[in-house]
């Protein structure tokens, strides 16, 4: 029997008790007893190694080069992905998992358009939703509204549907596509029509809800 340490914010039952060996979220509780105080408060500013952007918070990669804080060491490229069973819309339909060979490793970071936050109709902004990065290593990959079951949660906009979308691999390259949402997926701008898969390139931006996003980016 799996030996259940916590249960993370996004619902998952984690055996690390430090963070989620699902999602990576750090547990609140075993971060507060364990890590020590510093001078200026108990997380101190933290540099990548590698690209010297600062530490956003307890994130463990680093949002500009995938550096992992908590190993230690960089990303490794071509990372062989490991085939997990499906949940939500598509299970049952799993795309064949890519291999270091045959694809680039990409990764999707989570932001806000904060140039909508002043839209007629816009819901109340977040307080504090800070930036996430998510390695993009197997398929597919389920976005949706906060909440059990998502490989990729979107926080604070109640515009995005509970499955809202899925990144997956269609033999020659990454690509997203809508699950029937409310309010439709967009990547730049462009709004996926149907079951539409539509390619994934660095620097695409794909748009969920009224003010997500998740940018995408090579390592």
């Amino acid at each position: 029997m799996r030996s259940i340490a916590f249960r993370c914010p996004q619902g998952h039952d984690s055996a690390d008790a430090d963070y989620c060996d699902v999602c990576g979220t750090p547990n609140p509780a075993y971060s507060t007893i364990h890590r020590p105080q510093t001078s200026t408060g108990w997380f101190a500013s933290q540099q990548c190694p590698v690209c010297s952007s600062e530490r956003l918070g307890e994130d463990r990669y680093c949002t500009e080069c995938g550096y992992d804080f908590d190993m230690g060491q960089p990303l490794p490229h071509g990372l062989e992905p490991a085939p997990q069973p499906a949940s939500g819309p598509g299970a049952g339909q799993q795309a064949p998992a890519p291999t270091a060979a045959a694809s680039p490793t990409l990764a999707v970071v989570t932001e806000l358009d904060a140039t909508r936050f002043g839209e007629q109709g816009a819901p109340p902004p977040p307080a504090d939703v800070p930036e996430r990065l998510y390695i993009i290593d197997r398929s597919p990959l389920v976005i949706g509204r906060d909440g059990p079951g998502l490989d990729i949660p979107i926080q604070g906009d109640p515009y995005v549907s509970r499955h809202h979308a899925e990144i997956v691999w269609t033999g020659s390259g990454w690509g997203v596509r809508d699950l029937g949402s409310t309010n439709s997926t967009r990547v730049n701008g462009d709004v996926l029509q149907g079951s539409e898969v539509r390619l994934l390139a660095p620097e695409d931006v794909i748009e969920v809800g009224f003010f997500s996003q998740l940018k995408v980016r090579s390592l």
